[in-house]
């Protein structure tokens, strides 16, 4: 076609009222395919006219109203918004056409009947915002938003709609939603393709909504069910997050959900509620899968063994279960225990995750043997929990706290190891009658810190080398840090006094292991009876990297190098030495290796001959 020519479009429309009437409309070429139009303003069935921009048909279920191939920019032009329509009932679709301004298609009070198709909308707030409407499509079409907080599609007091094959573009603007659903019933969405938004799709006070077969890349959530949300069925979706701080799917005090066939990057699933229904009303099946692992979700079971493979561990009013053995790491909550009494959670290595272990209004269990490590916030969190047992387990280098406490009493925490915690080992908020003792309380910013919390009872800890070895905000003096004479009270390394005295008053003749004089913890709290040595010798601390090269002629040798233990050469629980365990097989806990060499303190290195190229065998060491 020559550079000259025009495209002349013949476009022939049929009004409602039975008038024919033709327009032509020039375009040179190279323009775009789309005419310049002055906003679309609709109030009520009779305003679908040739003025507003309407192409075609006469309103009803087999001929419907078009209105297509409009090009509509309402930045400046009061109200802003490019197509809105109100109070209709006739049939009309809204196709092929690129609108823009605050609002691109603004559907408000009493809209039914309507599809939007196969078009290009851009808005500062929302590509397209429904009130008040039902039985209404949105089909195929790209939208983008820009301004913070904004949905691209926004649903509300709305009912009976599909939206399906969009692209919906955020702008990493904080708060924006690619499809927003609030006060809805029997909305569908499906096929959409989600990115460079905050959350994927919201769904808050909503009945009836089912979301499958979409991609969602999100910077938060990438779907979010929200408070009173029920029977929300989430199938078949492809949900990616940027790292395991962020959540895939959150169900928020919601019920009835059906969670199945997903695939989640890092994030994984998060069950939030304070009622049992929150937890145990939901179907989420294995099918789920986060990190490549499936997800195990667990409800109204007695006895339930679960020690195999698994990217998270969910239980939902359980009891009697038994947790054991699993690596469960690079998740945002890998194991969420509500409303579970008597369960026995042992020797897992829970690891690099935003939450580790996280238990709500549960009863009676038994956290014990496993090793928590290097987790973002906590790595036990217990909220509105009685009665629980935690014991010998290690934890360290979480960033955050190690063990936490929230309105949970009558607990116990019991001969663990904490080091390296990024705020406190061990903390305890409005928080009753817990028992913390013979716990190894090592190198944390924060050793134990009792906010709010009354009648605890705390000894026979040793407290070394924390920044602040404890706080305690109580000002009578009902939280008791000692267990009295002549029991004693805890080892803090950086007590100043002296034991020359013994006795209640520390005032007879000759020493007792208990110094002199208290330890002061705050003005109105104080170690009555602090003891002069650890009531346990504490462990010494592993080597905090690990890595293993090849090295010699030929690369036939493996070098494995680490870095020295803290203790190494500290007095106490100086490390004397080191051995070196191999393996043909991964295990975490290191079961099943053999022992290839023992060296002494100050070592960091050790050549294992030989294992290296021309050797057939994959060696993991410990």
């Amino acid at each position: 076609m020559s550079s000259g020519r025009l495209v002349q479009i013949m476009v022939l429309l049929s009004l409602f009222t039975g008038i024919s009437f033709s327009s032509l409309v020039t375009i040179p070429e190279g323009a775009s395919a789309y005419v310049p139009h002055d906003i679309i303003l609709i109030h009520g069935n009779e305003q679908f006219t040739p003025a507003n921009g309407v192409t075609g048909g006469s309103g009803t279920p087999s001929d419907p109203y078009i209105i297509e191939g409009w090009e509509i920019n309402a930045y400046s032009v009061p109200p802003y918004d490019a197509i809105r329509i109100d109070n209709t009932n006739a049939h009309f679709i809204i196709r092929n056409v690129s609108l823009s301004g605050n609002i691109a298609i603004h559907f408000f009070l009493n809209v039914e009947n309507g599809i939007v198709e196969n078009s290009v909308l851009s808005a500062k707030y929302n590509a397209i915002f429904v009130a008040r409407c039902n039985n209404f499509t949105i089909r195929d079409s790209s939208l983008s938003v820009w301004d913070r907080g904004a949905p691209g599609i926004f649903v509300t007091q709305s009912t009976d709609a599909i939206i399906t094959g969009n692209t919906v573009i955020g702008n990493f603007r904080e708060g924006q939603t690619g499809i927003f659903l609030l006060t809805t019933s029997n909305i569908t969405v499906t096929r959409n393709d989600i990115s460079r938004t905050t959350f994927g799709v919201g769904v808050y006070d909503a009945y009836d909504t089912t979301i499958t077969d979409n991609v969602i890349v999100a910077e938060l959530e990438g779907i979010n069910v929200g408070e009173d949300s029920d029977k929300t069925t989430i199938v078949d979706n492809t949900i990616s997050v940027p790292t395991f701080e962020e959540v895939d799917i959150l169900l928020d005090h919601s019920k009835n959900n059906i969670v199945a066939n997903n695939v989640m990057s890092r994030g994984g699933i998060l069950i939030m509620g304070d009622s049992l229904e929150h937890w145990n009303t939901h179907v989420i099946t294995s099918s789920n899968i986060v990190v490549g692992k499936p997800v195990r979700y667990m409800k109204n079971s007695s006895g339930v063994i679960i020690g195999s493979e698994a990217g998270q561990v969910i239980l939902a009013n359980c009891s009697g279960a038994h947790v054991d053995n699993l690596d469960l790491a690079d998740v945002h909550a890998p194991f969420q225990i509500g409303f579970s009494n008597d369960n026995t959670i042992t020797r897992n290595h829970v690891h690099t995750n935003y939450w580790g272990m996280t238990f709500y209004f549960s009863i009676g269990n038994r956290i014990t043997q496993n090793t928590i490590r290097e987790n973002t916030l906590f790595g036990i969190f217990l909220e509105n929990s009685t009665n629980n047992e935690i014991a010998d387990n290690i934890y360290y280098g979480n960033r955050n706290i190690g063990i936490s406490l929230w309105h949970s009493s009558d607990n116990i925490i019991r001969s663990n190891t904490i080091s390296f915690s990024g705020n406190e080992a061990i903390f305890l908020w409005k928080s009753d009658r817990n028992t913390i003792l013979e716990n190894d309380v090592l190198s944390n910013e924060m050793g134990i810190h009792l906010r709010s919390s009354k009648y605890n009872r705390i000894h026979h800890n040793s407290i070394i080398g924390n920044n602040v070895q404890a706080e305690d905000d109580v000002f009578n003096p009902t939280n008791n840090w000692d267990d009295g004479y002549p029991s004693g009270g805890n080892y803090w390394s950086d007590y100043d006094g002296v034991d020359k005295k013994r006795g209640p008053n520390q005032d007879q003749p000759g020493s007792d292991g208990i110094g002199d004089t208290p330890y002061p913890i705050a003005v109105d709290n104080q170690d009555t009876y602090p003891l002069m040595f650890p009531p346990v010798m504490p462990l010494p601390q592993p080597p905090r990297v690990l890595e293993a090269n090849l090295v010699g002629l030929n690369s036939e040798d493996v070098t494995v190098t680490w870095s020295l233990s803290p203790d190494d050469g500290m007095g106490l629980n100086s490390v004397t030495g080191y051995e070196v365990y191999r393996n043909t097989t991964y295990n975490w806990g290191g079961w099943g290796y053999g022992l290839i060499a023992s060296l002494p303190n100050r070592t960091i290195n050790f050549v294992d001959s030989s294992a290296g190229e021309g050797d057939p065998n994959n060696y993991f060491y410990k």
